[in-house]
């Protein structure tokens, strides 16, 4: 996969303070998403089964 990245900066101003906000987001095909998505959906299903057992 190659894999390019969309970013985007926003200012926040909190009391007082301005910080920087830089978003990174990858951009990836309509498969290569889908792919992407179930390999996600399968690694959190891993982690919290353990957590739904009875």
């Amino acid at each position: 996969m190659n894999i390019g990245y969309e970013s985007t900066h926003k200012q926040k101003c909190v009391a007082g303070s301005a910080f920087t906000v830089h978003n990174v987001s990858p951009c990836y095909l309509a498969e290569e998403r889908e792919i992407v998505k179930k390999d996600i959906e399968n690694k959190l299903f891993e982690i919290f089964y353990k957590y739904c057992q009875t």
